[in-house]
Protein backbone atom coordinates (compact mmCIF):
# COMPACT_ATOMS: atom_id res chain seq x y z
CA UNK A 1 0.00 0.00 0.00
CA UNK A 2 2.78 2.43 0.94
CA UNK A 3 4.67 1.66 -2.29
CA UNK A 4 1.56 2.32 -4.37
CA UNK A 5 0.89 5.59 -2.58
CA UNK A 6 4.53 6.66 -3.01
CA UNK A 7 4.39 5.83 -6.72
CA UNK A 8 1.21 7.88 -7.18
CA UNK A 9 2.71 10.89 -5.34
CA UNK A 10 5.99 10.72 -7.30
CA UNK A 11 4.19 10.21 -10.64
CA UNK A 12 1.76 13.09 -10.10
CA UNK A 13 4.52 15.41 -8.87
CA UNK A 14 6.67 14.56 -11.88
CA UNK A 15 3.74 15.01 -14.29
CA UNK A 16 2.66 18.35 -12.85
CA UNK A 17 5.99 19.91 -11.90
CA UNK A 18 8.87 18.35 -13.84
CA UNK A 19 7.49 17.22 -17.22
CA UNK A 20 6.29 20.72 -18.26
CA UNK A 21 9.79 22.10 -17.63
CA UNK A 22 11.47 19.29 -19.54
CA UNK A 23 9.02 19.65 -22.45
CA UNK A 24 9.92 23.29 -23.18
CA UNK A 25 13.24 22.51 -24.93
CA UNK A 26 11.24 20.17 -27.20
CA UNK A 27 9.01 23.12 -28.15
CA UNK A 28 5.96 21.83 -26.28
CA UNK A 29 3.73 23.18 -23.54
CA UNK A 30 0.84 21.51 -21.72
CA UNK A 31 -2.73 22.50 -22.37
CA UNK A 32 -4.54 23.61 -19.23
CA UNK A 33 -5.93 20.99 -16.85
CA UNK A 34 -8.47 23.38 -15.32
CA UNK A 35 -11.28 25.07 -17.24
CA UNK A 36 -9.15 28.16 -17.79
CA UNK A 37 -10.13 30.30 -20.81
CA UNK A 38 -13.19 28.06 -21.40
CA UNK A 39 -10.86 25.24 -22.51
CA UNK A 40 -10.23 21.99 -20.68
CA UNK A 41 -9.69 18.27 -21.09
CA UNK A 42 -12.64 16.02 -21.90
CA UNK A 43 -11.08 13.54 -19.49
CA UNK A 44 -8.41 14.36 -16.88
CA UNK A 45 -6.63 11.10 -17.81
CA UNK A 46 -5.45 12.87 -20.96
CA UNK A 47 -3.38 15.15 -18.74
CA UNK A 48 -2.31 12.48 -16.27
CA UNK A 49 -0.98 10.40 -19.16
CA UNK A 50 0.84 13.43 -20.62
CA UNK A 51 -1.17 13.37 -23.86
CA UNK A 52 -1.93 17.12 -23.65
CA UNK A 53 1.24 18.70 -25.06
CA UNK A 54 1.24 21.07 -28.03
CA UNK A 55 3.37 23.78 -29.62
CA UNK A 56 2.88 27.18 -27.91
CA UNK A 57 1.18 28.59 -31.05
CA UNK A 58 -1.40 25.78 -31.05
CA UNK A 59 -2.11 26.36 -27.36
CA UNK A 60 -2.65 30.06 -28.09
CA UNK A 61 -5.02 29.24 -30.98
CA UNK A 62 -7.02 26.75 -28.87
CA UNK A 63 -7.37 29.19 -25.96
CA UNK A 64 -8.34 32.10 -28.21
CA UNK A 65 -10.88 29.98 -30.07
CA UNK A 66 -12.44 28.86 -26.77
CA UNK A 67 -12.69 32.47 -25.59
CA UNK A 68 -14.32 33.54 -28.87
CA UNK A 69 -16.73 30.57 -28.83
CA UNK A 70 -17.79 31.46 -25.29
CA UNK A 71 -18.23 35.09 -26.26
CA UNK A 72 -20.48 34.17 -29.19
CA UNK A 73 -22.23 31.28 -27.40
CA UNK A 74 -22.18 32.11 -23.66
CA UNK A 75 -21.53 29.12 -21.44
CA UNK A 76 -19.80 27.13 -24.19
CA UNK A 77 -16.54 25.43 -23.30
CA UNK A 78 -14.23 23.52 -25.62
CA UNK A 79 -13.21 20.03 -24.57
CA UNK A 80 -9.89 18.91 -25.93
CA UNK A 81 -9.05 15.25 -26.45
CA UNK A 82 -5.58 14.00 -27.46
CA UNK A 83 -2.68 16.23 -28.48
CA UNK A 84 0.89 14.85 -28.29
CA UNK A 85 3.41 13.56 -25.79
CA UNK A 86 5.79 16.15 -24.29
CA UNK A 87 9.02 14.86 -25.83
CA UNK A 88 10.61 13.61 -29.03
CA UNK A 89 9.14 14.20 -32.48
CA UNK A 90 7.84 11.14 -34.33
CA UNK A 91 7.16 9.27 -31.05
CA UNK A 92 3.73 7.69 -31.63
CA UNK A 93 0.69 8.57 -29.52
CA UNK A 94 -1.30 5.36 -29.89
CA UNK A 95 -3.76 4.96 -31.59
CA UNK A 96 -3.05 8.15 -33.58
CA UNK A 97 -0.85 8.04 -36.66
CA UNK A 98 -0.01 11.74 -36.74
CA UNK A 99 -0.07 13.09 -33.16
CA UNK A 100 3.70 12.98 -32.78
CA UNK A 101 5.07 16.51 -33.02
CA UNK A 102 2.95 18.85 -30.89
CA UNK A 103 1.21 20.29 -33.97
CA UNK A 104 -2.01 18.26 -33.73
CA UNK A 105 -4.96 18.53 -31.37
CA UNK A 106 -8.32 16.80 -31.28
CA UNK A 107 -11.30 18.83 -30.08
CA UNK A 108 -14.63 17.38 -29.08
CA UNK A 109 -17.75 18.42 -30.93
CA UNK A 110 -20.33 20.46 -29.04
CA UNK A 111 -23.45 18.39 -28.44
CA UNK A 112 -27.12 18.87 -27.68
CA UNK A 113 -28.49 17.12 -24.61
CA UNK A 114 -30.67 14.25 -25.86
CA UNK A 115 -33.28 14.86 -23.14
CA UNK A 116 -33.57 18.65 -23.17
CA UNK A 117 -32.41 19.50 -26.69
CA UNK A 118 -30.22 22.26 -25.22
CA UNK A 119 -26.50 22.63 -25.84
CA UNK A 120 -24.24 20.99 -23.29
CA UNK A 121 -20.52 20.97 -22.51
CA UNK A 122 -20.75 17.25 -21.77
CA UNK A 123 -20.04 14.62 -24.40
CA UNK A 124 -21.93 11.36 -24.85
CA UNK A 125 -18.67 9.38 -24.72
CA UNK A 126 -16.43 8.98 -21.67
CA UNK A 127 -13.33 9.53 -23.82
CA UNK A 128 -14.77 11.97 -26.37
CA UNK A 129 -14.27 9.55 -29.26
CA UNK A 130 -16.55 6.97 -30.85
CA UNK A 131 -19.84 8.85 -31.24
CA UNK A 132 -20.14 9.01 -35.02
CA UNK A 133 -22.78 10.14 -37.44
CA UNK A 134 -23.78 7.34 -39.76
CA UNK A 135 -24.34 8.07 -43.44
CA UNK A 136 -27.87 8.96 -44.41
CA UNK A 137 -29.60 7.37 -47.40
CA UNK A 138 -28.05 8.77 -50.57
CA UNK A 139 -24.83 9.87 -48.84
CA UNK A 140 -21.47 8.21 -49.50
CA UNK A 141 -21.03 5.32 -47.04
CA UNK A 142 -17.34 5.85 -46.26
CA UNK A 143 -17.23 3.45 -43.28
CA UNK A 144 -18.52 0.63 -45.51
CA UNK A 145 -16.13 1.52 -48.34
CA UNK A 146 -13.12 1.53 -46.01
CA UNK A 147 -14.20 -1.76 -44.44
CA UNK A 148 -14.50 -3.35 -47.88
CA UNK A 149 -10.94 -2.23 -48.63
CA UNK A 150 -9.68 -4.08 -45.54
CA UNK A 151 -9.27 -1.10 -43.21
CA UNK A 152 -10.79 -2.76 -40.13
CA UNK A 153 -9.47 -0.02 -37.82
CA UNK A 154 -11.51 2.70 -39.54
CA UNK A 155 -14.63 2.12 -37.42
CA UNK A 156 -12.82 0.64 -34.41
CA UNK A 157 -13.82 3.37 -31.92
CA UNK A 158 -17.41 3.14 -33.15
CA UNK A 159 -17.42 -0.51 -32.06
CA UNK A 160 -15.78 0.25 -28.70
CA UNK A 161 -18.07 3.18 -27.86
CA UNK A 162 -21.56 2.12 -29.05
CA UNK A 163 -23.38 4.71 -31.21
CA UNK A 164 -19.24 12.40 -43.38
CA UNK A 165 -20.14 15.42 -41.99
CA UNK A 166 -18.33 17.79 -44.38
CA UNK A 167 -20.76 17.24 -47.25
CA UNK A 168 -23.81 17.13 -44.97
CA UNK A 169 -22.90 20.42 -43.31
CA UNK A 170 -22.01 22.05 -46.63
CA UNK A 171 -18.46 22.88 -45.55
CA UNK A 172 -16.40 23.84 -48.59
CA UNK A 173 -13.31 25.21 -46.85
CA UNK A 174 -10.24 23.59 -48.46
CA UNK A 175 -8.50 23.03 -45.12
CA UNK A 176 -11.28 20.64 -44.09
CA UNK A 177 -10.40 17.40 -45.81
CA UNK A 178 -10.76 13.65 -45.68
CA UNK A 179 -8.15 11.83 -43.59
CA UNK A 180 -8.19 8.52 -45.50
CA UNK A 181 -9.17 4.97 -44.62
CA UNK A 182 -5.84 4.18 -42.94
CA UNK A 183 -6.83 6.15 -39.81
CA UNK A 184 -9.80 5.67 -37.49
CA UNK A 185 -12.93 7.68 -38.23
CA UNK A 186 -12.73 11.41 -37.67
CA UNK A 187 -16.43 12.23 -37.74
CA UNK A 188 -16.57 12.15 -33.95
CA UNK A 189 -14.19 15.06 -33.30
CA UNK A 190 -12.34 17.92 -34.94
CA UNK A 191 -8.66 17.37 -35.73
CA UNK A 192 -6.74 20.65 -35.70
CA UNK A 193 -3.25 20.81 -37.16
CA UNK A 194 -0.60 23.49 -37.49
CA UNK A 195 1.24 23.72 -40.80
Amino acid sequence: MAHSLLFIVVYLSTTVLLVPLLARPFGRVPLVISRQHHLGPQNVLTCLLNRNYVRPRLKEIAEQTAIEMNREFPGTEINYLDASFPFIDKFPLFPHLSHNDGKKLDLSFCYLDSKTGLSTNNTPSFCGYGICEEPRPGERDQPCLCGQQGYWEYSLMRRIVPQHLKARLGLNYDKIRYHGCHAVRHDDHIHVQLQ
